[in-house]
This record gives C-alpha cells, sequence and structure tokens, in this order.
C-alpha cells in the first residue's frame, strides 16, 4: 500500500516518513524523490509497539511548516498501545475504548477539527477493508 501511495504521487507532491513503535522516528524528511521513499519503504521493519498516536501527532506537527495542502496518512500493523512516551504535550493513549481526547489533540495540533459527529463516520470510513 505505501508504494502505491508513493507511485500514485504527483512531480510536486511531498512525502515524510515517520515511523511508531516505541516512539516515533521520522525515518525520511520531506521529500518528492520516490527513488529514495521506495527504499526507505523497504527498510521498514514491523517491531515492537504500536504508538500510532505519538506517530500521527509527530506527522501533523512536521506536517504544519509545509506549503500547500497537507495529509497526514498512518499506515500501520496494529492497534495503538505504547503513546504518550516520547512527544512533547502528546496525545495520552489511555486506553478507554474512546480516544476522543487522543483525536481531539491530534486534530487541535493540525487546526483542523471535526466536529464530534463526524468522528464515528471518519473512523468507520477509515478502517473499511476496502476503501477503493
Amino acid at each position: 500500500a505505501m508504494h502505491r501511495f508513493v507511485n500514485a504521487m504527483d512531480p510536486y507532491d511531498q512525502v515524510a516518513i515517520v515511523t511508531f513503535a516505541n516512539c516515533w522516528t521520522v525515518h525520511q524528511a520531506f521529500t518528492s524523490n520516490q527513488a529514495t521513499l521506495h527504499t526507505k519503504i523497504n527498510s521498514l521493519v514491523a517491531s515492537g509497539n504500536t504508538a500510532a498516536f505519538d506517530g500521527v501527532y509527530k506527522g501533523v506537527d512536521i506536517t504544519r511548516f509545509q506549503l500547500g495542502s497537507k495529509a497526514v496518512i498512518a499506515f500501520t500493523d496494529g492497534l495503538e498501545n505504547r503513546s504518550n512516551n516520547c512527544s512533547p504535550n502528546p496525545p495520552d493513549g489511555v486506553n478507554d475504548n474512546t480516544y476522543a481526547d487522543d483525536s481531539t489533540a491530534i486534530c487541535n495540533q493540525a487546526s483542523v477539527c471535526p466536529a464530534p459527529g463526524e468522528i464515528p463516520a471518519m473512523v468507520l470510513a477509515l478502517s473499511s477493508p476496502d476503501r477503493s
């Protein structure tokens, strides 16, 4: 899926890669070089925990300084189970089955928050196994 995403990039699109196992790591700063991105993707290894909220939070943090249209897309091999370990003022990752506080912290960082009633539909759409 990540390779298909890179292959679909327009020439002026910029992509960064932030991984999130026990903590987030910026593996690749923003670039439009598809070969570099494919190499970085090939070097990724699923391991450790899944600090998904910390990773998305960091993705939003570095993206907000980019010019033009922006998006943060998370590719993950697991469910959140580790956040609140490495970001300043991070989402708390509390396993309370709502994640409302985590979602709000992330979208506040992005300065764009959906209305509370929109979030369940967004989660369902994003969790659908076939979103083609």
